[in-house]
C-alpha cells in the first residue's frame, strides 16, 4: 500500500504501472527516469530505499562530526585543506572561531569584507546549497548573491542568520572560472572506507559541478546546476546533465548552456593527487565509512568544502554501484544488499 500510494502521488511523467513498479523495487519514480529503466536492468542500482542505512553505516559519532560543519572545521582543520572559518552567528552576536584575524563583532565581519572582497554564510548543519550567500563588496557597494544593499541592510541579514558560519571565499582554478565564473564549481567524490573495505577505501565514483545563472551563487543541482561524471583514469569531464523536477529525461551538455564553455572532455588538472589525498586521510580515519567529499580545485591544490555522511545514490547515473564488485562487497558485509520482493523478481527491465 506504501508503494502504490507513493506511485499514485508522484508526478513524475512516466506510465503509471512503471511508477509503480519502481516504487516496488525501492526506487523514487524519477529515478526510473534518471537511470533509465526502459533502457537498463534496476538489478545493477543501489535503491533509494537503501540510502538512510547506508548513510548511517558511519556510526553516531562520525555523523554527528560531518553533519556539524564547525565541528567538522575544528576536528579535521590541521589534516585537510579546508576553507578559514572566521566566525559563526548566534543569536545576532559574531563569536569568532580563530585564526590570525578573528572577527568577533559585526562590523569586524563587514570590515574584512570590504578588505578582501568576499566572504561565504552557510548554515552549520545546512545541505543541497540550503541557505548558502555570497557576500561581496566591490566597487563600494555591498552586494549578497550579485544583488546590493546597504550597510545597514548587510548588518541586519547578519544578524538574521543564526547558525551560519562566516567562512573564506575559495578561489577556484582557471578551468573551472572559465566553464562558470559565478558559482564555485566544486567535485563530489564518494569514498568506501573501513571494515566493508578491507580497511582499504577506495573511491567509487566521481562527479564534478558546475552552476548556472539559476543556481548561483551555487553549484548544487538540486538548485538547478549541472553535474560532469569524471573519468577516473584521466580525471577528464564527461557531458553535462541536469533533470528539471518532473522532467520526462535528463538534458545533456557537451557546452556550459550558459556561458558556452566546453565541459565534456576538459581535464581536471591534479585529480589523482586529489583522490589519493581523500584515499589517504580516510586510512587514517577508518571510522568513516561512507563519504561523499565535496572537493574544490584550486590554481595551488585543492580545497574541501564539507563531507557529507548522506551522499546521493543519484551519482549512479554514471557508476551503477551493484555493477561494481569493491560497492558489492561492501554492502554485503552491511548487510546493505538489496531484498527484491517477490513481484519484482524475474522483472528486472522495466516496461
Amino acid at each position: 500500500m506504501r508503494d502504490l500510494r507513493w506511485a499514485l502521488v508522484d508526478k513524475t511523467p512516466i506510465p503509471f504501472r512503471s511508477r509503480l513498479r519502481a516504487t516496488r523495487s525501492g526506487f523514487k519514480p524519477e529515478s526510473y527516469v534518471a537511470y533509465r529503466f526502459d533502457e537498463n536492468d534496476p538489478d545493477d542500482y543501489l535503491p533509494d530505499t537503501t540510502w538512510r542505512k547506508l548513510s548511517e553505516i558511519n556510526g553516531r559519532a562520525a555523523r554527528t562530526v560531518l553533519a556539524n560543519k564547525l565541528l567538522f572545521y575544528l576536528e579535521y582543520r590541521d589534516e585537510l585543506p579546508l576553507p578559514t572559518v572566521h566566525a559563526f552567528i548566534a543569536d545576532g552576536d559574531v563569536v569568532a572561531v580563530g585564526g590570525p584575524a578573528p572577527l568577533g563583532s559585526l562590523e569586524r565581519v563587514i570590515d574584512h569584507l570590504t578588505e578582501r572582497g568576499a566572504l561565504f554564510l552557510k548554515p552549520m548543519d545546512g545541505d543541497r546549497g540550503r541557505g548558502v550567500h555570497l557576500l561581496e563588496a566591490r566597487d563600494g557597494e555591498f552586494l549578497k548573491d550579485g544583488s546590493p544593499l546597504s550597510h545597514a541592510a548587510l548588518a541586519e541579514f547578519l544578524r538574521s542568520r543564526d547558525g551560519s558560519l562566516v567562512l573564506e571565499k575559495v578561489e577556484q582554478a582557471s578551468y573551472a572560472r572559465e566553464i562558470f565564473p559565478a558559482s564555485t564549481n566544486s567535485m563530489r567524490v564518494n569514498v568506501f572506507g573501513g571494515a566493508g573495505a578491507g580497511y582499504e577505501p577506495f573511491m567509487a565514483v566521481a562527479g564534478h559541478r558546475f552552476g548556472r545563472l539559476t543556481s548561483a551563487p551555487v553549484d548544487n543541482t538540486a538548485k538547478g546546476g549541472l553535474i560532469c561524471h569524471i573519468d577516473p583514469a584521466s580525471g577528464r569531464l564527461g557531458p553535462g546533465r541536469h533533470m528539471p523536477k518532473h522532467a520526462p529525461a535528463y538534458d545533456w551538455f557537451d557546452e556550459h548552456p550558459d556561458t558556452g564553455a566546453r565541459l565534456n572532455g576538459v581535464e581536471v588538472p591534479g585529480f589523482a593527487a586529489i583522490v589519493e589525498s581523500l584515499l589517504e586521510f580516510s586510512r587514517r580515519h577508518q571510522y568513516l565509512a561512507y563519504v561523499g567529499w565535496d572537493v574544490v580545485k584550486t590554481d595551488s591544490g585543492f580545497a574541501v568544502l564539507e563531507a557529507n555522511h548522506h551522499a546521493s545514490l543519484r551519482i549512479q547515473v554514471a557508476h551503477p554501484f551493484l555493477k561494481d564488485e569493491r560497492i558489492v562487497a561492501f554492502l554485503a558485509h552491511h548487510d546493505l544488499l538489496p531484498k527484491r520482493p517477490a513481484a519484482a523478481q524475474g522483472a528486472s527491465r522495466f516496461g
